[in-house]
């Protein structure tokens, strides 16, 4: 630090931090230098499969409430089934009773 103050002008704080601004800068291009390629198709990659994930997703949920519904029928179907049970077993009560 003491030669980068004296070759400078700066004192030796000043060249401390003038080193630790040229060091970041360095560092940060760096970064930059190799990610600029990769990055953007890192990120492509992963947009396509959130995507995929979406779509599985929005099947899945179809898929879930065309069962539901199945389900639902099948339960309204039995309800009916059950009134027409309880309206025999009435009629054959009374028709026991009657005998």
């Amino acid at each position: 630090m003491r030669l980068l103050a004296r070759v400078s002008g700066l004192s030796v704080h000043q060249a401390h931090l003038l080193a630790t601004v040229i060091n970041f800068a360095l560092i940060a291009f760096l970064i930059y230098w190799f990610a600029r390629k990769s990055v953007p198709a890192a990120f492509r990659n992963r947009a396509g499969m959130i995507q995929k994930a979406l779509e599985e997703a929005r099947a899945a949920s179809q898929d879930a409430s065309r069962r539901l519904a199945e389900v639902e029928n099948r339960l309204r179907k039995l309800d009916v089934e059950i009134g027409q049970m309880q309206a025999s077993a009435e009629k054959e009560a009374e028709a026991e009773a009657e005998a």
